[in-house]
């Protein structure tokens, strides 16, 4: 780009990549304060590796979603 912000994830990311790392950061302490420690322990994990593999942390709290829907279903 011209203002030398970089598109591809790498150090900026675009605004969808940084809303992206926030929800799973408020998500994981959500979960964290309903003593959901195993949640919240995925979640961070989620966070961690979003700047590095998007998809693989949109798989996981899409998992975790999912999981969330089947337990309400019950």
């Amino acid at each position: 780009m011209v203002d030398g912000t970089p598109t591809d994830g790498k150090k900026g990311g675009s605004t969808l990549d940084r809303l992206n790392l926030l929800s799973l950061l408020a998500q994981a302490g959500l979960a964290w304060k309903r003593g959901n420690t195993k949640r919240a322990g995925l979640l961070l994990g989620a966070a961690t590796i979003a700047r590095k593999s998007r998809k693989l942390s949109y798989a996981i709290q899409g998992l975790l979603t999912l999981d969330s829907l089947r337990k309400r279903m019950k």
